[in-house]
């Protein structure tokens, strides 16, 4: 479905079909938008493997940490190739805490093939230990849509999921303190109506959490 077919939609399940609307396009356009980065983030739909802006980085001989992709929500797997050597290394995804207990604190300053990947909060991963080696990473990753849909296009998430956007944009138009639009039965009505299809919001802990360490192991000193 378009930016346009969503609209139309929406305008339909709100009875705003005269002019002049409670609501414009362009804002409905903005919430339907931002409906689909709630999607992604809650409900891990668009997975990327082959995007080169997003799942590849140049790695350099002793630098260890690197911005990644704004977008990038998660890291699935991460594979380190070496220059001149075929087999990419697959690197576990750990924390600093993990890697403490793994390899002891020295990996900071010894560098080798790294073996491990931090996934910082905030865009950017540490290799472990730093490399001695120029390479690349390489990442499999969920991410949020890189650029917003407009009136012409449509979303990137799959189209059976299109629809349920309107659901959010809905919430946050009811959710207006203005007296000729807000309904806070409304507003909650479709608010739980996306999160029933979609999941729930995924707070900073959560977050976290889902970032540990997989799999977890009992540890036996």
């Amino acid at each position: 479905m378009t930016g346009q077919e969503l609209i139309n939609c929406f305008r339909e399940l709100a009875q705003d079909r005269v002019v002049p609307y409670l609501w414009s396009d362009d804002w409905i356009l903005e919430q339907l938008n931002e409906g689909e980065r709630e999607a992604c983030d809650r409900a891990r739909l668009l997975f990327d493997d082959s995007t080169p802006a997003v799942t590849r980085l140049d790695i350099k001989a002793g630098q260890a940490r690197y911005a990644i992709h704004p977008k990038i929500i998660d890291i699935q797997n991460a594979f380190f190739v070496q220059l001149g050597v075929g087999a990419p290394l697959h690197l576990a995804i750990l924390d600093r805490r993990e890697l403490d207990w793994r390899q002891t604190r020295e990996w900071r300053s010894q560098r080798g093939v790294p073996n491990a990947l931090i996934h910082d909060g905030d865009c950017s991963v540490t290799l472990a230990p730093p490399p001695s080696v120029d390479g690349q990473l390489r990442l499999e990753t969920y991410r949020l849509p890189v650029e917003d849909f407009t009136l012409g296009s449509d979303p990137e998430i799959a189209e059976q999921h299109q629809r349920n956007l309107v659901s959010w944009a809905l919430f946050r138009a009811y959710s207006i303190p203005d007296a000729d639009g807000q309904n806070q039965q409304l507003a909650a009505l479709y608010h739980d109506r996306f999160e029933s299809y979609f999941g729930r919001g995924i707070d900073a802990r959560k977050r976290r959490f889902q970032r540990a360490n997989q799999p977890h192991a009992n540890k036996l000193w």
